[in-house]
């Protein structure tokens, strides 16, 4: 298994500000973005301001067209199916509410569902009668195929799957879903707001209809910033909910045309700043090579769970299985009062609350925990040093 040297890691860090002041153990929640894409940020921010934001948006057209090329290479997809949003939950949004649900339809979803996604499934079993059934878990936390491939049947119009959960480093079997939802008529949608930028994607092999993408998180771009893709069937087959002059063109007093590409989920006011900073992000994940980052962060993630399981009274939140950089613990005292004397020591991590994922939290009988999310550009020295400081304040604490 192939990982980035300290050489290399070095590299990484002299390009990331962030590194010189603390140790960012937060990057499912936000990482530190590499130097490229602040400048890229910078740049179209400081050329606003010299010359006016509609005309800087057509100066550089062509720079931020290029969002949709550099992604549809990434994803292994064509340009068109490709949305700019403002987060990955916008996209995910546009997609579920494009779909044409009707009474009866129901919705299969896995037990470790976030917040706002099963929020949304009641909303439209409120205001439309849908059905919502989840899908029992294996062993590792996982979706249990058997038990979806039990659950499918005709009233099933769509499989929504979150690929990593918010709450632990598990990863779901999302290519496994796909081929087994080949051939019929269901819906697929996939919620990649933890794993773009950590696991590798491909949505040919995904065989997904809708799949939402963040910048923030692993692909260390820019906050208000994420992508839509949806497949040709989804273009063909759903209509957005909203539209407006730039996903639209307004024809005659009485008709209108939705366009035909995946700008339909798009709306005309747009982070234009935060799309080059995107693109620029996509570009330094795909050069530092997709699967060296993802092994890298499984190596280091393995290291911290390694350490943590070696202390008295902390309990590791990841089941087993394949395991990401997402890595979370019940240190069996106040996780926020913890995450609070962790930051006086520059140690960024955030509590993934009950709420959360309550479903998967309920189930296995916790609540707040500790989220501590690696990613390629943090050391072994840190991961260790971490641990090292964690287990006094735990100490402490008791």
């Amino acid at each position: 298994m192939s990982i980035f040297s300290k050489e290399e890691i070095a590299r990484f860090r002299d390009e990331t500000k962030g590194t010189q002041y603390v140790i960012h153990l937060n990057n499912a929640g936000a990482a530190l973005s590499p130097d490229p894409v602040v400048r890229a940020q910078m740049d179209y921010l400081e050329r606003e301001a010299e010359i006016g934001g509609y005309e800087v948006n057509r100066e550089k057209k062509e720079e931020l067209d290029r969002l949709y090329m550099i992604a549809a290479s990434w994803l292994n997809c064509n340009s068109g199916n490709i949305a700019y949003t403002d987060s990955a939950t916008t996209g995910w949004l546009r997609a579920i509410y494009a779909i044409p649900f009707q009474s009866g339809d129901s919705i299969l979803t896995s037990e470790i569902e976030y917040a706002t996604n099963y929020l949304s499934y009641l909303h439209l079993s409120r205001q439309i009668g849908v059905q919502i059934r989840t899908i029992h878990s294996d062993q590792y936390g996982r979706v249990d195929l058997n038990h979806l491939e039990d659950q499918l049947d005709e009233s099933t119009r769509l499989v929504a799957i979150t690929h990593v959960p918010t709450n632990s480093g598990i990863i779901n079997p999302v290519e496994e879903i796909g081929n087994m939802l080949k051939g019929r008529d269901t819906w697929y949608l996939i919620d990649a707001c933890q794993s773009a930028g950590q696991v590798p994607l491909d949505v040919q092999k995904l065989n997904c209809d809708f799949l939402s993408v963040t910048g923030r998180k692993y692909l260390r771009g820019p906050r208000s910033s994420g992508l839509l893709y949806a497949s040709d069937r989804a273009l063909s087959e759903s209509t957005p909910l909203t539209i407006d002059l730039h996903s639209a063109e307004w024809t005659d007093a009485e008709d209108y045309e939705i366009h035909s590409d995946a700008q339909r989920f798009e709306q005309w006011e747009q982070n234009l700043s935060g799309k080059t900073g995107l693109a620029q992000a996509i570009d330094y994940y795909l050069n530092a090579g997709s699967k060296t980052v993802f092994n890298t962060l499984v190596h280091h993630a393995k290291l911290l769970r390694n350490q943590l399981q070696q202390m008295e009274g902390v309990s590791v939140y990841d089941a087993g299985g394949e395991q990401g950089g997402i890595v979370t613990f019940d240190p069996n005292v106040d996780p926020v009062q913890l995450k609070e004397q962790l930051s006086q020591h520059a140690f960024n991590v955030s509590v993934s609350p009950l709420s959360s994922t309550l479903l998967d939290m309920k189930r296995r009988g916790y609540k707040d925990l500790i989220r501590a999310s690696v990613h390629y550009y943090n050391t072994e020295e840190e991961i260790l040093r971490f641990a090292e400081i964690l287990e006094e304040l735990i100490r402490n604490q008791r």
